[in-house]
């Protein structure tokens, strides 16, 4: 082999390294595209600063704000809002960082759920949250199969990622609601009258809070209670009830009240009494609920 062979060899190995050592180091450095850094960025810091999240799936639409008595549901009339998974959703959304960066062509965002909600896409989710220092919309779509990721957009961006968290939002008002309505137990009911539409009143009473059972007033001439317990069970009604939904009193609305409607009044040995209307529509029940204190129980 000549020395100008040798010569020609060399600089070849030298290039060949050089390259090398070049593409080693453009896997290993990432470039802004390859990182994404927190999904909305400064919301960690300012997550007690928000006042309003919108969740729209181009379905439904569910608006949860704040005021000075706390979170609760415009498209419920402002019931209050399930305050644990709000704060649950919020940290969720500001501890989400992007991972990986997927495709930036919208013919493939559905393939991910991460189409604009006005497309004909039903994996998608687009939340909005107000009262930082900006506001900020982020496209959520479907969950990866990597366990706890989620393939997200943010609005406006052409990019798409994979998210480190579980984003999966309901934009169903219902499941925003706070279900607890009201627990009082039966150890604290003194006295509960049942008014049935086109009936005589029922009325159960405890002379004191000891008695091992209720008294049923007034039983009808020729009837006899089942046992000395029977009446005991119209006292437990109002023990940790929850809801599904809420809607506008009809009692405020003269030409919607409901017929036939049951109305309750239970009394406490401590002074609270609770006066209730239920009745039955297209094969859900309802109940509206008033509360006072009366001290001269």
């Amino acid at each position: 082999m000549t020395q100008k062979s040798l010569a020609g060899l060399a600089i070849a190995a030298v290039l060949a390294v050089i390259l090398a050592t070049w593409l080693t180091s453009q896997r290993q450095t990432p470039t802004e595209t390859e990182s994404g850094g927190a999904l909305v960025e400064g919301l960690k810091d300012q997550v007690n600063s928000v006042t309003r999240m919108v969740i729209n799936d181009g379905d439904d639409q569910v608006t949860l704000e704040r005021s000075d008595v706390g979170w609760g549901i415009a498209e419920r009339g402002g019931y209050p809002a399930d305050i644990s998974q709000l704060r649950r959703k919020l940290l969720a959304l500001s501890d989400a960082e992007l991972v990986e960066p997927k495709t930036s062509n919208p013919d493939n965002y559905a393939t991910l759920g991460v189409s604009d909600v006005d497309a004909d896409d039903d994996q998608n989710t687009l939340v909005t949250l107000e009262g930082l220092d900006r506001s900020v919309s982020v496209i959520i779509g479907k969950s990866a199969q990597t366990r706890g990721a989620t393939y997200v957009r943010r609005s406006g961006e052409d990019q798409s990622w994979l998210a480190q968290g579980d984003l999966a939002l309901e934009a169903n008002a219902s499941r925003w609601l706070a279900k607890d309505l009201i627990d009082v137990q039966q150890s604290r009911i003194k006295r509960v009258v049942i008014q049935h539409p086109d009936q005589g009143p029922l009325e159960i009473v405890k002379a004191v809070s000891t008695d091992p059972n209720f008294a049923v007033v007034a039983i009808p001439e020729g009837r006899e209670l089942a046992s000395a317990s029977a009446g005991n069970a119209i006292a437990t009604a109002l023990g940790s009830l929850r809801l599904d939904d809420v809607q506008p009193d009809p009692d405020q609305d003269t030409e919607s009240q409901p017929v036939d409607a049951v109305e309750t009044v239970f009394e406490t040995f401590d002074g609270l009494r609770i006066r209730t209307r239920s009745w039955e529509d297209n094969d859900k029940r309802y109940v509206a609920l008033s509360a006072e204190f009366d001290a001269t129980l």
